[in-house]
C-alpha cells in the first residue's frame, strides 16, 4: 500500500533549558530528548518511545508545580500528569489523548508489559511520539511564558 510521504516532524520552537524552572532539571530534560533522537535515529524505537515518555512526564510535572496553587502538590505520575492538563486545559484534546498513547506505550519499559502484547514500537511510532511530545511542549512553553512561543529556538536543530 503506498502512503503519502511524511512531513518532517514538529520542530522544538522553545529552549527546554529556558522553559522549565530549573536551569538544572531544563538541561537534564534537553538531554532526554537528544538521547530520544538519538535512540530513534540508531534504531532502538522502543528506547525512543520511553525516553520521551520520560521527557514528558518531567515536563508536565514541572508546568503542574510551577502553576500549583493550593492544596497537595502534584505528583509526578505521568497519567495524573496528563489528566490534570486536560482539566486546566493547559493541552488541547487531540494532544491529550495521544500523550495517553505514548504513557501505554512508555510504560513498554516493563518487558512483561511488552511480552504479553507482542508488540514493537517501530520508526512511525516513533516519529508520532515525537510530534506528539514536542507539541506539548511547544503548548505548555506558551503557558508558562506566552512570549515564549514566538522565539526561535537554539535547540531546534533536530533534523529528522
Amino acid at each position: 500500500m503506498n502512503r503519502p510521504a511524511m512531513k518532517a516532524p514538529v520542530q522544538l520552537t522553545v529552549s527546554l533549558a529556558d522553559m522549565v524552572s530549573d536551569a538544572v532539571f531544563g538541561e537534564q530534560l534537553k538531554s532526554r530528548l537528544n538521547e530520544a533522537q538519538a535512540c530513534w535515529h540508531g534504531g532502538a524505537p522502543t528506547a525512543a518511545i520511553i525516553m520521551l515518555g520520560s521527557l514528558l512526564e518531567g515536563v508536565l510535572y514541572d508546568v503542574a508545580l510551577s502553576q500549583h496553587r493550593n492544596g497537595p502538590a502534584p505528583t509526578d505520575h505521568l497519567e495524573s500528569l496528563i489528566n490534570l492538563a486536560q482539566e486546566k486545559g493547559w493541552l488541547p484534546k487531540d494532544v491529550v489523548d495521544y500523550a495517553h498513547v505514548l504513557r501505554n506505550h512508555r510504560n513498554l519499559v516493563h518487558p512483561k508489559k511488552q511480552f504479553t502484547e507482542g508488540y514493537s514500537p517501530k520508526d512511525s511510532t516513533v516519529r508520532i511520539a515525537w510530534n506528539v511530545v514536542v507539541a506539548t511542549i511547544n503548548d505548555l512553553a506558551a503557558l508558562k511564558n506566552p512570549a515564549a512561543g514566538a522565539t526561535d529556538n537554539p535547540d531546534s536543530t533536530q533534523d529528522q
